[in-house]
């Protein structure tokens, strides 16, 4: 069905002003999660060769992530994750504010009641970081959207690593505490 209560005259396609028919509703599926987008309908004379364009707000809508680079449309999975008892799993954490392939670190913390994130330093790929979660409980735990949003994240600059060995403690050496 074609609502025709909201019509766009679409600019920069060719010369002259393009009226749309109006809005239609369609569902679209990608893999197993069906998503609905909002699409404007044009006559088949219509002066492009494309069937459709996603537009804005499907891609804010859906979290989408657009890498011009490989040619893909990245649609993040925004179901709870589901951790095995006495486990410690990979998780991807989106990291939308940070450039592809910068280093970020993820300090030791506890995220739920029962679900603790390991010590992480990992670069940015696809707009998200694999950090590991453990379940140190007996029983599953399912970790939110809303729980991996409030994980402390933190850019990598640099970091000074020491080399460490056993010294006498009578010894006149500097130690490393």
């Amino acid at each position: 069905m074609v609502y025709e209560d909201t019509v766009y005259y679409l600019k920069g396609i060719n010369e002259q002003l393009v009226p749309t028919i109006g809005r239609t509703t369609i569902s679209i599926q990608i893999e197993e999660r069906m998503m609905q987008a909002e699409f404007q309908v044009v006559h088949s004379q219509f002066p492009i060769t494309q069937d459709g364009i996603l537009g804005k707000p499907f891609i804010i809508g859906n979290q989408t992530i657009i890498n011009y680079q490989t040619n893909e449309l990245i649609v993040p999975d925004t179901g709870d994750m589901k951790i095995k008892a006495r486990t410690e799993t990979l998780i991807a954490i989106p990291v939308t504010e940070y450039q592809e392939g910068e280093t970020l670190l993820i300090p030791s913390q506890k995220i739920a009641e029962s679900i603790i994130c390991s010590n992480t330093v990992n670069q940015v790929h696809r707009n998200q970081i694999l950090v590991a979660v453990i379940n140190p409980t007996e029983s599953l735990v399912e970790l939110t959207q809303a729980q991996t949003k409030s994980i402390s994240i933190y850019k990598f600059d640099e970091v000074n690593v020491y080399a460490t060995q056993n010294i006498p403690e009578n010894s006149s050496e500097k130690k490393i505490v």
